[in-house]
């Protein structure tokens, strides 16, 4: 058994945000070099932990279809029963990814026997991949829907995508020894033993005492909008876009969000690469291209431009229909294509170049024509909407949720209320293009605009809260501003008690997305999305400690049941380096350890994997000899 256990040493700390001035971290780092792949992600891994999956759920099928499920599926689920490879099940042995090229060379559904005096030439089943177990121990587990950590420290039980059991410390977790009967016969386990190898749970984690917690959402990003100049977006190569959305995707991920909402611009392939582990980042669920009128917050053409805006490039965010023989055909185009759901623009916004921010928009025929469409495919409608007027005709025409919502007022709130309607603040955007227009000298009317829009924002979350409306974490970010996701949890924190800024980003998130049964808690038959925080961390203290910098309060993240982000461990070029930066390290880490850690000088300063967390999901897969 591979033991690991998270340092409470600080040997992998790294800076939270500092004030400046203010309430609000200091982020005048961000830049577009924050939406480079971060480090402490475990690209390779996960993407050959996927394909492993991919060549086990493929070999279950062939044999499921091959075989009956009285025996055979029994056999190679549980490795009980006298199906015929029950035999292939005893002695699992751990595979060595690295040697292993595709989930086809991982665990091919056959091979040929070796040929010999008796045996048949046939193609016969190869021995599967099993996944074994994974166990973490000595962890603060957050109760999301309590507000408020279960009692004592717990162990999380996962096994495969989803989370097997949650029990308290002192508790025998009877999945694990389950799994170990299953998984090995006496006489394999002796030889299992007798090759150094304990098998199940093939991983145990000692968490030390640090806060477990459900995987983030974002139910309002534009993973896609690679620029904030979404007019210019337009001409960009998708080959370029595709490319610099995996980064983006890949910094939402290291810093804990596991499902996003992509209100604009995702679409089915990319949402697959991410789901196939191609690309490293949190699950996807897609509007595909956002509706809009002509002249409407989905229509970026200037006065004079008079090019399609049909909008069926990824590189787009919206697309241009008009009437409602338009409106049906590109609410069902879009539902072709694997939308999530469909979003309306319902209002004007800040960053379309012909309409005002007060306007309504489509006729509330159009959109009960769209509301319709989306009803009869299963799924919702969401709107951008700022005005109450906006709102209130979304609200009478059965749109779900409604996005930004910033000017909300208390008879609209209630309206939402009655209506079990869910608002999707996004603050952090006003936050950020006030910022850098100050810094870029944008000019002072369009600053004070934007900067009303944050206030009027904050004041909407007051009223929303106090009125019971359920509320999702949004985040709205365009270009390098991806990088200040986060801050949005410092923001709302600002009017809002952490239990209810940590309920949004999860709980809330998952209701609105149709799956509270699956997503959003740490509980059994859960997607095992989860979060381990850094040592120390407590959001429920508060929650704008998620706010760290580059997902720096997030020491693991795994998504799964796989391990997409591990600790990392701070290394130091030389003493001599150490000695030169000790004012400015002292504040985060233990200069003394990174002195006796240091390299040879000749070594560049890096971060690596805290000892045997690379090898996790590694472990986590065996084959029969």
């Amino acid at each position: 058994m591979l033991k690991l256990r998270l340092p409470t040493d600080g040997r992998f700390a790294m800076p939270l945000p500092t004030s400046r001035g203010g309430d609000q971290p200091d982020l005048s780092f961000s830049n577009s070099s924050d939406n480079l792949m971060p480090e402490g992600l475990c690209f390779s891994s996960f993407s050959r932990a996927c394909a492993m999956r991919r060549a086990l759920q493929q070999f279950r099928t062939t044999i499921a279809a091959d075989s009956p499920p009285t025996s055979s599926s029994s056999a190679l689920v549980t490795g009980s029963g006298s199906g015929p490879y029950e035999a292939s099940w005893k002695k699992p042995r751990l595979v060595q990814t690295d040697n292993v090229p595709s989930a086809t060379a991982a665990a091919a559904v056959t091979e040929p026997e070796e040929r010999g005096a008796g045996t048949s030439s046939t193609m016969q089943p190869r021995r599967p991949v099993l996944e074994l177990p994974l166990l973490l121990t000595n962890c603060r587990v957050l109760d999301v829907n309590e507000g408020c950590y279960m009692k004592g420290l717990q162990q999380v039980l996962i096994q495969g995508r989803l989370i097997k059991e949650v029990r308290p410390m002192g508790q025998l977790a009877a999945e694990a020894e389950e799994a170990t009967e299953e998984a090995e016969s006496e006489e394999a386990e002796e030889a299992a033993g007798a090759e150094g190898e304990q098998l199940a749970p093939a991983v145990e984690v000692d968490c030390g005492g640090a806060v477990l917690m459900p995987g983030l959402c974002d139910a309002h990003v534009h993973c896609t909008a690679v620029t904030a100049n979404l007019a210019g977006l337009m001409s960009l190569p998708e080959s370029y876009v595709a490319s610099k959305t995996a980064h983006i995707l890949a910094g939402m991920l290291a810093r804990g969000f596991t499902t996003v909402r992509d209100a604009g611009g995702a679409d089915f392939g990319l949402a697959q690469a991410v789901e196939e582990g191609l690309v490293l980042g949190p699950r996807i669920l897609f509007t595909g291209h956002a509706l809009s009128q002509t002249g409407g917050h989905g229509d970026f053409r200037g006065r004079g431009e008079e090019v399609c805006a049909c909008g069926a490039a990824l590189r787009g965010i919206g697309r241009v229909c008009d009437g409602d023989a338009e409106v049906r055909r590109a609410a069902r185009d879009e539902l072709r294509r694997g939308a999530h759901c469909i979003k309306v623009m319902a209002s004007g916004g800040i960053a379309s170049p012909t309409d005002r921010l007060t306007n309504t928009q489509f006729s509330e025929a159009e959109l009960r024509a769209i509301v319709e469409e989306a009803t009869a495919a299963g799924t919702y409608v969401c709107a951008h909407a700022y005005k109450p007027s906006a709102i209130q005709r979304a609200a009478h025409c059965g749109v779900k949720s409604i996005e930004h919502g910033n000017y909300l007022d208390a008879t609209t709130a209630k309206l939402m209320y009655d209506q079990s309607m869910v608002l999707v603040p996004t603050l952090v955007t006003y936050h950020e293009i006030a910022r850098r227009g100050v810094a870029s000298g944008m000019p002072e009317e369009l600053v004070a605009k934007v900067g009303d829009a944050l206030e009027a924002g904050l004041r909407s979350l007051s009223i929303a809260f106090n009125t019971g409306v359920m509320m999702c974490f949004g985040s709205d970010l365009l270009g390098d501003m991806h990088s200040a996701q986060a801050l949005e949890f410092e923001l709302r924190s600002r009017v809002l008690p952490s239990w209810s800024v940590l309920r949004s980003a999860t709980k809330t998130c998952a209701y609105l997305f149709g799956m509270r049964e699956s997503l959003g808690e740490v509980s059994p038959g859960y997607i095992a999305d989860l979060l381990l925080l850094r040592p120390g961390v407590d959001p429920l203290e508060n929650a704008a400690v998620l706010a760290a910098p580059g997902g720096a309060a997030v020491a693991a993240v795994f998504k799964e049941g796989l391990l997409a982000k591990a600790p990392l461990q701070l290394l130091a070029r030389a003493p001599a380096a150490v000695a030169a930066t000790a004012g400015a390290a002292a504040a985060n880490l233990d200069v003394d350890m990174v002195a006796a850690e240091a390299v040879d000088g000749d070594r560049c300063s890096s971060h690596v994997w805290m000892d045997g967390w690379a090898e996790l999901n590694q472990r986590l897969f065996a084959t029969s000899p």
